[in-house]
């Protein structure tokens, strides 16, 4: 046999079919001594119960194979075949070879690797290991054999990699390592990978394969590793995707630029690099790319968007600045403070759009922030970049601002603004006003259009302008609006409702209406609520509206008129429409604003055109046209003349309150109510005549008047041609005019020719309706004539200006006028003075002003007048006055004041004057007082009585009539100063009744005393009338003391008599309701020969019996009360009560004999000296012994009550404390008996006096420290000793104060018993385990307390720490699931009956594995630590915040809106991107975060916990750094999360 093998080292045998052993070689003989044929192969070679798995006979695939035989252990090389062995028949020959565990390339068939490094066998059933092959010199070596788990301990704590020992771990756990081989891989292969140490100290990456070897049941469970090299493909692998993920996370796919976040963080990182470089921030904004995108496509978008980036990518290139893609069409870029490159690229960019398919109006915007403070934020820096370029949306022709702090006041000023709205609205500050809407034609009102305005209550009435342009751009116009048109529905309801008839009242919709509001269906609600004809209400929609979103817009106004409504395009003209909107927009009416005539210069014949253009075409489509706007009568005619007879301004009518313009609905002289739709005749245009043979010359001439052309060069003009009513009205003829045609201005008075080059250039500036004026022009005969002229400007050429003039023969009107020129003004002043009077208002104007001139002939002065201006010039003074004031004629008059009437007023009175007449308005009435001069230089005083009033010319002006006064000003002096002295007089008699501290009486030297005067005070004190003093005393004052205190009034008499001092007397006197004691303080007078008593009686009573009350206490007190007075070394002792001398039944010299011979009582007498002598109160308790040998204790109680010029006053008791004494000695006795049982049981005591709030301690400790002094401690004012100093912490007061009024209850009769923590005086916590019981008087109310009480501070500590490693996450400190999921349930249940509303928000770290694997474990723990500390920083203490597990964290927020929510999470997913480098590239990690808000999305926690884990997912897929709030349609599946993990 050994010839079959070929090797003498081969093992060799034979077996048939059933594996029984048929015939064996020597060899196999040595290694099996007790082999024998006809063995069963498989249980005597490898102590197996079952054919062997791996054996070549049983695989039959092939005819070798290695396994590892356990019998022998030893791994096997086999090959079989099959023979015909003699006797046996067909049997299979088995070759078995042991294999050189060094020779590793016998395992190839293993594993598909086809070279490795190192090579182990493990037995798991052993526990035990051998390295089979191991590259020498590479890692480092491990001991050929040894413990399983011994080795892959040292092997992970030495060789692997620190950040990889996790997973190191969980792939070698052998209890479930044979399982996964089974389950967790088809191929039957477990791998791994991590970084093992070379002995060079670096680390590689290695796989680990792992292959098993399976044998029969009850067999050893042996397995291969095998560790190949896989630095090389890892590296690149790894570097490919942190570039991908590099890519992914830090650029703008489209852009190339920064994303917002990531600008944000590196740009940071760039200021800071570049501390000493000035730098700006520039935000760019390309308006209206929205409509470029829907105009042209989101391919040309994307084109657009990705050229403007170019620009900011160069430029950050070649300036060294940063840029960013914030996102939509806005850009940022952080460039060096040059402004001339910032101005070039500016530029190029505005070049490039301007270019861009000829699309001008898609212009960029940029907003500028100077950085100034680099440690500022560059989110902040771009948020005020971005206010800056806010400023300018819209604003064509500028384009770039610069930030300053008035931008962001006038945020803060609109946020407060907008909350005021808010307010305003829900407190029904908002009113509307009503414009009347006129007919030019009549003057009547034809409609209404509805103006809201704000009542403040504290700033009146707020306009408009302050705050619908921030309502109209924060979206909240549409909740006002809807307000206003509720309010104006209701009121025409009521004017029906009232009886009157209605005109149609238009409101204001604005796109945002139109955009967030239903406005057809909101307005047919309304006017079926408040049963209205749609036909009253109109609509005001603006042209810029239809502009905008020109669909949206026509189908409502569609379906407005529909239903009945008038719709008006307001502001027609003023936005981007042109007339061939017109065609397209089916309205009723057109608004044309009146700015189309403010213009000046050329661009006036263009108003003027647009105007005429937009007139015609309405009339050509049927649409009426109504202007608003018009404040002028020019307005008015030119509108007129062109056709347009509706409007609206200030000409006509102001916005009015609801209660002014009622009013003028009821006057149907004042209202059409056919309104604005009401059919018209047909017009007829005035180049209609002229184009027609409608009229002949002569007529038109007589229809014209006079006709004549200038020509006006410089200050000169000439006249070119005239008609025939021009000759009639001047009496020249051709010739004459021909011959003095270019010295025209010699007819024209001298005065006037300024005046006639004035009208010329108010007419070239007011092209529309010229101008007009009066001159005086002398006739060709020699008269003077006033002729009326008005000129229109026709053209200009070679700077000579062409003008067309209508004249006027005008004399006979002003021959009239300068008849009445001096009186008028004071005949209409009087005609305006007796406007109020109804029977004077009833005669013809002529016969008012015939009268007024009677008037002002009769008035007693004189009338002037003068302008509400500076000075007041003078207006006009009658006759009257001119005499009055001593002149000869108005000239003179004027000349000496110098033409202001301000002069003709005293200089000391003109602001008195001022304050008299007020305010200046047209109708104000005053009247005031005040020195006039006359020319002699003398001052007289006049009544000036006068009134406001609007002049001929259009001036305010003050007329008033003055009337000389003097003497009766003089005397009112008189009267003035005699009114001062009985005012004097009065106050002196005022003192003596109601002022002066008592009654105030007066008495004759009369036997009794009759009175002769009794103040009021006197009667009020004793509560008697005069008559009834006289009734019941016979007015005698005598009678009225008490019998038995009259001698000592009578007395007091004698004294007062012979002295002149006053005397104080204390006696009863009686009163209505009884005796009052008073003090008398009294004089002897005498006056002329008459004697008499006169004083003040006060009222003691209360002094007296408090007096008497203190006599009786010191009578029957028990005590010694001395009064001691201290003065100048010297004492005095006014004994006032010696009731101690009673009780002890010692005399005063029996007291007193201890004191002077005891030492120690001498020491507390001079102790009580030095207190008195300083002031200051002294305590003390003394033993006597008194001379019967009897000793008491006394103490001493004294008060120090005051010092002055007397000396020192002080208050001293002394008291008898004998037997206090003697029970505080029992009571310390005893207490000392308990230290002692206390002591002895380790125990601290403790009692509480309740009533005094005393509480006494004992320290044990300090007794076990052998001192003998009494170690019981004071505490005073407990319990609130420790509340008052936060003794006792916050959240444990609450359980003190519990347990204390448990004590304090007269219901307790058990014991109390708490633990709390007290804080010391140091700042440490000591935890405190205290019982007690009380104690209660016969009445049942507790007077003391006692107890015991321990330092179990340690015990406690350990309790919390072990809690503490129970409830909190390791790493990050927070709550762990298990202690955070039940207290979340427990609020959730307690919320049920609680209208709040909270929050559960889930987080997860972005990116998270990849800082593990790129930086470590050690870092990846480092970041959830720090990012659990960031967190705790944004909630609050009472949230509950936990670790789920891993990189995931759910908080819970309680009593929080939505809102909140959302203003809280984007301040933390901002705060918490963080960016990584490994040198080369840089990683971006930050948070996501989705959230469900309580009780609006469910009660269930199960439920919440889904729901926010949904969102998270959802924010994950959104783009990370992002949040969510769940909503019902959000993706559950979890796929892409598992490949963003």
């Amino acid at each position: 046999m050994e010839k079959l093998s070929g090797n003498e080292n081969s093992k060799i045998y034979i077996i048939d079919g059933d594996y029984r052993i048929v015939s064996y070689n020597e060899e196999l003989k040595k290694t099996f001594p007790e082999l024998a044929c006809g063995q069963i192969c498989y249980e005597v070679l490898c102590n197996e119960d079952e054919p062997c798995r791996e054996c070549p006979l049983i695989q039959k695939v092939r005819d070798n194979a290695i396994f590892y035989n356990k019998k022998v252990q030893k791994w096997v090389e086999v090959n079989s075949g099959t023979i015909d062995w003699p006797g046996a028949g067909i049997c299979n020959m088995v070759l078995a070879k042991e294999i050189h565990e060094g020779n590793k390339s016998l395992f190839f068939n293993l594993t598909s690797l086809t070279a490795y490094d190192e090579l182990y066998e493990l037995n798991i059933t052993q526990n035990t290991y051998k390295v089979l092959y191991q590259m020498e010199g590479k890692y480092l070596p491990a001991p050929p054999t040894g413990s399983l788990t011994r080795m892959l301990g040292d092997m992970a704590e030495q060789t692997i990699h620190p950040e990889d020992r996790k997973g190191y771990y969980e792939f070698w756990n052998l209890h479930n390592i044979m399982l996964r081989l089974a389950k967790d891989s088809a191929e039957n292969v477990l791998r791994g990978q991590c970084r093992k140490k070379m002995q060079n100290g670096e680390y590689c990456w290695v796989l680990q394969t792992v292959v098993p070897l399976r044998y029969g049941a009850g067999g050893d469970k042996i397995i291969m590793c095998f560790i190949q090299d896989i630095n090389m493909q890892k590296t690149k692998q790894i570097n490919r995707e942190r570039q991908s993920l590099i890519q992914e996370n830090y650029y703008d796919s489209l852009t190339g630029l920064y994303k917002k976040n990531i600008f944000f963080a590196r740009a940071e990182e760039f200021l800071k690099r570049n501390k000493e470089k000035k730098y700006c921030l520039m935000a760019v904004d390309i308006e209206h790319f929205k409509i470029f995108n829907e105009w042209y496509g989101q391919e040309a978008g994307d084109r657009f968007l990705v050229k403007v980036a170019g620009f900011l990518n160069k430029a950050q290139e070649s300036g060294k600045g940063i840029a960013g893609y914030v996102g939509d069409d806005d850009f940022v870029i952080i460039l060096p403070d040059d402004r001339n490159a910032i101005k070039r690229l500016q530029d190029d960019i505005l070049f490039f759009v301007k270019q861009y398919e000829g699309n001008a109006g898609f212009l960029p915007a940029y907003g500028m922030f100077e950085i100034t403070d680099k440690n500022l934020s560059v989110s902040t820096m771009y948020d005020r970049a971005s206010i800056a370029l806010e400023s300018i949306k819209g604003n064509y022709a500028k384009r770039v601002s610069w930030y300053d702090a008035v931008m962001m006041q006038r945020i803060e000023e609109n946020h407060l603004l907008l909350s005021e709205v808010q307010k305003a609205l829900t407190n029904g500050e908002f009113v509307f006003y009503a414009q009347p809407k006129c007919n030019m034609m009549t003057g009547k009102i034809i409609g209404l259009e509805s103006l809201v305005r704000w009542i403040h209550p504290e700033r009146g009435l707020v306009s408009p302008n302050e705050f619908i342009p921030l309502l109209e751009k924060s979206g909240f116009i549409a909740n006002l609006d809807i307000y206003v048109w509720d309010k104006v529905c209701s009121s025409v309801r009521k004017w029906l409702d009232n009886g009157h008839r209605a005109v149609p009242i238009s409101v204001n919709v604005s796109r945002v209406d139109i955009y967030t509001v239903d406005v057809v269906d909101c307005f047919c609600g309304l006017v079926k609520k408040y049963r209205l004809d749609p036909s009253l209400i109109e609509i005001e929609i603006t042209e810029s509206a239809y502009a905008e979103n020109y669909n949206i817009i026509k189908g409502t106004v569609e379906e407005l008129r529909k239903s009945g409504f008038t719709v008006l395009m307001d502001d027609f003209g003023s936005g981007y429409s042109s007339l061939n909107m017109l065609k397209d927009v089916n309205v009723d009416i057109l608004k044309i604003d009146m700015k189309f005539l403010d213009m000046s210069g050329e661009s006036a014949d263009r108003g003027v055109g647009i105007l005429e253009a937009i007139s015609s075409m309405a009339r050509l489509m049927g649409i009426r046209v109504i202007a608003e706007g018009v404040e002028t009568k020019e307005q008015v005619d030119f509108l007129l003349d062109m056709g347009c007879i509706y409007a609206q301004g200030y000409y006509f009518y102001k916005p009015m309150p609801v209660e002014a313009f009622e009013p003028l609905l009821t006057d149907a002289d004042k209202v059409d109510f056919r309104g604005i739709k009401a059919r018209e005749i047909e017009r007829f245009r005035i180049k209609d005549m002229f184009r027609k043979n409608v009229f002949s010359e002569t007529m038109m001439n007589n229809i014209l008047g006079g006709i004549a052309f200038y020509d006006v060069y410089k200050n000169e003009v000439e006249l070119l041609r005239v008609n025939e009513q021009y000759y009639r009205i001047t009496e020249t003829d051709p010739v004459e005019l021909e011959e003095n045609k270019m010295r025209i201005f010699r007819y024209i008075y001298e005065n006037d020719r300024n005046v006639m080059l004035g009208i010329f250039r108010e007419a070239f500036e007011k092209q529309v309706a010229g101008a007009s004026g009066v001159i005086r022009r002398l006739k060709g005969n020699g008269k003077t004539i006033w002729m009326h002229i008005h000129v229109f400007f026709l053209k200009e050429q070679d700077g000579h200006r062409i003008y067309y003039g209508a004249v006027s023969d005008v004399t006979v009107q002003k021959e009239r006028e300068a008849m009445l020129v001096s009186s008028q003004r004071a005949l209409s002043a009087v005609v305006h003075v007796s406007e109020n009077d109804a029977s004077f208002m009833k005669l013809t104007e002529e016969n008012r002003k015939t009268a007024a001139t009677i008037f002002a002939q009769m008035s007693p002065g004189g009338m002037i007048g003068g302008y509400c201006e500076e000075g007041f010039p003078l207006y006009f003074a009658n006759y009257e006055m001119i005499r009055l004031l001593g002149y000869e004629s108005y000239e003179e008059l004027s000349t000496a004041i110098g033409g202001m009437v301000l002069n003709t007023i005293h200089p000391d009175d003109r602001e008195c004057v001022a304050n008299d007449i007020g305010e200046y308005y047209p109708g104000k009435e005053y009247t005031t007082t005040y020195r006039m001069p006359k020319k002699d230089g003398t001052w007289f005083w006049t009544l000036d009585k006068g009134k406001i009033i609007r002049a001929e010319d259009g001036r305010i002006a003050i007329v008033s009539a003055c009337t000389d006064i003097s003497e009766t000003m003089m005397v009112q002096q008189q009267l003035a100063e005699r009114n001062s002295m009985l005012l004097s007089q009065n106050q002196e008699l005022k003192f003596l009744n109601y002022d002066m501290p008592g009654g105030y009486h007066r008495c004759a030297d009369t036997p009794e005393y009759d009175f002769l005067y009794i103040s009021d005070k006197f009667l009020e004190m004793f509560g008697y009338t005069r008559a009834e003093i006289q009734e019941l005393f016979q007015n005698k004052f005598l009678r009225m003391v008490h019998p038995k205190d009259r001698h000592l009034v009578s007395d007091g008499v004698d004294c007062l008599s012979s002295s002149a001092k006053t005397h104080n007397l204390e006696y009863r006197i009686l009163g209505k309701h009884g005796y009052v004691w008073v003090i008398d303080q009294s004089k002897y007078m005498n006056f002329h020969g008459t004697s008499f008593f006169q004083g003040v009686v006060i009222d003691v009573t209360e002094t007296v019996e408090l007096r008497n009350k203190m006599r009786m206490l010191m009578v029957n007190s028990a005590d010694n009360v001395v009064l001691i007075n201290y003065k100048d070394g010297n004492f005095k002792y006014e004994i006032l009560g010696d009731g101690l001398f009673r009780e002890l039944g010692y005399t005063k010299e029996e007291y007193e004999k201890p004191w002077n011979l005891g030492r120690e009582l001498q020491i507390t007498r001079k102790k009580l000296s030095d207190a008195v002598r300083c002031g200051r109160n002294y305590q003390d308790t003394i033993q006597v012994r008194m001379p019967d040998n009897m000793e008491i204790w006394l103490s001493v109680d004294g008060r120090f009550i005051r010092e002055d010029e007397e000396g020192v006053l002080y208050f001293c008791i002394y008291r008898d404390v004998t037997s206090i004494k003697k029970k505080e000695q029992e009571l310390w006795l005893i207490r000392k008996e308990i230290e002692s049982m206390l002591r002895l049981a380790d125990i601290n005591g403790w009692e509480w006096d309740i009533p005094r709030n005393l509480l006494t301690v004992s320290d044990i400790q300090h007794l076990k420290s052998g001192r003998k002094q009494d170690t019981s401690r004071l505490i005073r004012n407990f319990p609130y000793c420790f509340l008052d100093k936060a003794r006792v912490p916050e959240e444990y007061r609450d359980y003190f104060i519990n347990a204390i009024k448990e004590l304090c209850s007269s219901a307790s009769d058990t014991g109390v018993e708490c633990v709390f923590p007290l804080i010391k005086a140091d700042g440490e916590v000591m935890w405190i385990k205290a019982a007690g019981e009380s104690i209660c008087d016969k009445e049942g109310i507790p007077i003391k307390a006692v107890g015991y009480y321990l330092d179990v501070t340690e015990q406690k500590n350990q309790e919390l720490r072990l809690i503490k490693i129970a409830e909190v996450d390791a790493l990050t400190g927070l709550f762990n699931r298990q202690t955070a999921i039940p207290r979340i349930k427990r609020y959730l249940a307690e919320m049920e009956d609680r209208e709040e509303s909270a929050a559960i928000i889930m987080f997860d770290l972005d990116n998270f594995k990849l800082a593990n694997d790129v930086f470590g474990h050690a870092y990846g723990d480092e970041m959830i630590s720090r990012n659990a500390g960031k967190l705790k920083g944004f909630f609050r203490s009472d949230d509950i915040l936990c670790r789920i597990g891993g990189d995931e964290f759910l908080i819970f927020c309680k009593r929080i809106k939505d809102k909140d929510v959302h203003v809280k999470l984007q301040k933390v997913v901002k705060s918490m991107i963080t960016v990584r480098s490994d040198g080369e590239h840089e990683i971006v990690f930050s948070v996501s975060a989705g959230y469900v808000m309580i009780p609006e999305q469910g009660r269930e926690f199960d439920e919440l916990y889904r729901k926010a884990d949904v969102a998270l997912f959802n924010a994950k897929m959104n783009g990370k750094g992002s949040f969510r709030k769940f909503e019902s349609n959000m993706k559950e599946i979890r796929y892409e999360l598992a490949k963003d993990k």
